[in-house]
């Protein structure tokens, strides 16, 4: 197994989030998890998988090649993808507890497409976009072309809208397309 993404949630705490994948794969279907290594009370090293390969027909629920695509502090919420269309792939998140017992973590699909940034709007005073982030996604439009824009997207997974992309400081401003 290989160590192929990884993720430092608080360097004050010994807790690394990492994602394995299988070496040299006996099959199409290889081994993949996303693991939590951290020390217990007594100061031994724990091990635990957390999330684990799983093959389905439904891409929404394929687990495989996963990887960590970013970190919420704030939060403590893990983003990662794994592929699942052509066009895009499937971004999926989880929360870190509080008392490292990953027992009872599990992932939560959010969208499709990649994410390009998590919005930090709880700095703010007047904060109605936290937790969303910003998606880049591919779209076949009305003509049959093939179209990637960046979206809006809640934390429950709803697509607010699609950017205006054109306008500067967009990722500040993120200004939705009229």
């Amino acid at each position: 197994m290989k160590i192929t993404t990884y993720v430092i949630p608080n360097t004050a705490e010994s807790v690394a989030i990492i994602t394995l994948e299988e070496d040299k794969p006996k099959n199409n279907e290889p081994k993949s998890s996303i693991r939590a290594i951290y020390a217990d009370e007594d100061g031994a090293i724990i091990k635990k998988n957390i999330i684990t390969q799983r093959y389905t027909k439904d891409p929404k629920m394929t687990l495989f090649n996963m990887k960590i695509v970013d970190y919420e502090h704030y939060n403590k919420i893990v983003y990662f993808e794994v592929p699942a269309w052509n066009e895009n792939n499937a971004i999926y998140a989880f929360s870190i507890p509080p008392d490292n017992n990953y027992e009872n973590v599990s992932e939560k699909y959010i969208t499709d497409g990649s994410l390009t940034f998590i919005t930090m709007t709880h700095f703010l005073y007047n904060s109605n976009r936290d937790g969303e982030i910003i998606v880049k996604r591919g779209v076949i439009k009305e003509d049959g072309e093939l179209f990637y824009g960046e979206y809006r997207v809640s934390s429950k997974g709803k697509t607010i809208c699609e950017l205006n992309t054109d306008v500067e400081d967009w990722k500040v401003y993120m200004p939705c397309k009229s």
